[in-house]
């Protein structure tokens, strides 16, 4: 460290100083953590008296760091709040957005991980900084492999490839990338065992990795993976032996627990062939060891596995209780990574981001209108100041007024536009969307007709012919009325029977086999309303109904239909689950956004209601079922 210190002293500047401690402390952030740290507070020192607050940033950015790497994640997060409190560039917040995404990463907050790189991205794509973009994509790439999104894994991968490209042109440095530990599925060829064990012993070979226990210790590990999975158990027990021992003097408390979990799959293995009870015990015993740090440190993922195969071994025991016991422990430590909403919360994470995007581009859009049109402005002064008559600054006067009025007008209509085109789609995506996805589950299932005997076959058939005869008509029921609301997204009233609007609706959920439909219009009421308008919130209350029978016993649904003081209205009513009225707030509330809990469902009622001037009361009873009525 004195060493690296009198190198920086020759700087000529107080600040190139303070960047080379700083990036001397990168370099050591996992072979020596006390000569990293040590460099990190002497960078610290010197930003801080000099008021660099990038080099401060940076220097506990650094920090952070190195207390990740030894496993301290409350210092590290701690180290990382101080960075973003001074920090000043937006390529520098970047980057300490980038390291709090990977911290989130290890203590299996994938969303978490997901918000900060993507807010990384952003900063990352206003200073063009390609290097730091590759690396912040492909890091979104893995994140999106640990939530099995398999798709997006694919979307951003491709996307950090073709600014590689870019990187590579200008031959800029890259730097290392969040590991995961799920297996990319494109990556690896499908013999791929021996191409890795090669990789990773020349990595062993490799001098900067062998002076770095931690990295030596983690190819160790890797090998002695692969080498469990080709069943070489000899060369697997040396190699996660020797990486056991390097974990422990590095004092890396996760590696040292990830290597015991790796011993325990050795003995689990090994038992398979061996068929000794004695081999089942140590791998119990290795899991056992393993688990409670996995649950300290929240690594959730290695957590589930671990307690899984305890549940499993203690299964082969005979003794079931203990086998309950960890498969129960299995399930919960999954769902504290894997809630129901993870996928779509990181899906509304993405959307805002790109929504900021494009709403930069906007703002861009406009600034570039607003020169064009003071510079139109300016020629207009010029001509007006090149005339001479009264007359003719009059007349130039009324052009330029009528222009505006003119331009205002066309702005509304487009604006207008715009509005009437998010609706429509909108409600083609809520409405349509559904039934597609069920003719495309019966398409799959027709790759696979083994799985199918002929009276399931012959069911589904006429499930999706129906399906698929539906969704023609709502595709038919949306173009006509998209076509008649284009010009005004506004209601055309007239007097409709409410049997048509039932009947329309046995006809659109006519596959729901396994749930009770029920119609009551005992007094065949008749309504002066827009039926496409009625029709769109029945379908859609309909579906959200449906939606709530994930364990209802005999779901029923039911429909009403009936004239009080002069007031039509109509209800449905399910006995499913019942909920809280704050889940129903996106019917009365219009400033609340869509979102996963929301929902586009309750804004499109909550706007098709209010345009034909229909008033949403809704009765809602935990464990009862829910009663929404429509009063017009």
């Amino acid at each position: 460290m004195d060493s690296i210190y009198q190198v920086s002293l020759s700087k000529k500047e107080v600040r190139e100083q303070i960047d080379f401690l700083n990036e001397s402390a990168v370099k050591y952030k996992s072979k020596d953590f006390t000569t990293a740290n040590a460099l990190a507070e002497k960078a610290l020192d010197l930003a801080e008296k000099n008021s660099y607050s990038d080099g401060t940033a940076i220097a506990y950015r650094n920090l952070g760091i190195v207390s990740m790497n030894q496993g301290k994640y409350d210092d590290a997060q701690n180290h990382y709040n101080k960075a973003l409190a001074v920090a000043k560039s937006p390529k520098v917040l970047g980057q300490i957005y980038g390291s709090i995404g990977r911290l989130k990463a290890e203590v299996s907050d994938f969303l978490g991980c997901v918000e900060y790189q993507f807010k990384a991205l952003e900063l990352f794509e206003k200073t063009q900084s390609y290097d730091l973009q590759y690396v912040t994509l492909s890091n979104i790439a893995n994140t999106y492999i640990q939530l099995n999104e398999i798709e997006k894994y694919k979307e951003y991968k491709n996307k950090a490839l073709a600014v590689k490209e870019l990187v590579d042109k200008q031959k800029a440095p890259v730097v290392n990338i969040l590991p995961t530990n799920k297996e990319t599925p494109s990556e690896k060829p499908t013999n791929h065992d021996a191409l890795a064990a090669t990789y990773f012993e020349k990595k062993l070979e490799d001098k900067n990795d062998t002076e770095d226990p931690f990295k030596s210790s983690s190819n160790l590990l890797a090998l002695g993976k692969i080498n469990i999975q080709k069943g070489k158990f000899t060369q697997a027990k040396a190699q996660l032996t020797e990486a056991l021992t390097l974990a422990q003097k590095i004092g890396n408390k996760i590696l040292e627990a990830d290597i015991l979990k790796h011993f325990g799959d050795y003995y689990f293995a090994l038992r398979s062939q061996t068929k000794s009870m004695d081999d089942l015990y140590l791998a119990i015993d290795y899991y056992k060891k393993a688990l409670p740090t996995f649950i300290a440190e929240k690594q959730y993922l290695n957590a589930t596995d671990s307690a899984s195969n305890l549940g499993e071994l203690y299964e082969l025991l005979g003794d079931y209780k203990q086998a309950n016991f960890y498969q129960k422990k299995a399930k919960e430590l999954d769902d504290k990574v894997f809630t129901s909403s993870t996928k779509s919360s990181a899906q509304n994470i993405e959307n805002q981001y790109l929504i900021k995007i494009k709403n930069q581009q906007l703002q861009i859009q406009q600034l570039e209108l607003k020169s064009k049109e003071k510079q139109r402005l300016f020629l207009i002064v010029v001509a007006l100041a090149l005339a001479v008559l009264g007359s003719l600054f009059w007349y130039l006067s009324r052009v330029r007024k009528k222009r505006n009025i003119e331009l205002r007008q066309l702005n509304e209509e487009l604006d207008q536009a715009n509005r009437v085109k998010t609706r429509f789609f909108s409600i083609l995506n809520h409405d349509l969307r559904g039934p597609v996805s069920k003719i495309i589950s019966y398409l799959q299932l027709q790759k696979h007709p083994e799985i199918l005997d002929e009276e399931t076959n012959k069911r589904l058939q006429e499930q999706t012919i129906d399906g698929a005869e539906n969704l023609l008509t709502s595709m038919e029921d949306l173009l006509l009325w998209s076509k008649g609301q284009m010009e005004n997204f506004k209601p055309a009233p007239k007097l409709i029977q409410i049997d048509d609007v039932f009947n329309d609706t046995k006809k659109v959920f006519s596959g729901y086999h396994n749930i009770s439909f029920e119609y009551h219009n005992p007094e065949h009421v008749t309504l002066t309303t827009d039926i496409d308008y009625l029709k769109t919130i029945v379908r859609n209350l309909t579906s959200n109904a449906i939606n709530v029978f994930t364990s209802t016993q005999n779901p029923t649904i039911v429909w009403k239909a009936w004239v009080e003081d002069e007031k039509v209205l109509l209800s449905i009513h399910d006995n499913g689950p019942g909920a809280s009225l704050d889940k129903f707030k996106a019917l009365y509330d219009e400033n609340v956004v869509v979102g996963i809990k929301t929902g586009l469902g309750l804004h499109l009622i909550r706007d098709l209601a209010k345009a034909i001037g229909c008033e949403i009361l809704v009765d809602s009873k935990i464990n009862e079922g829910t009663t929404i009525t429509l009063q017009f």
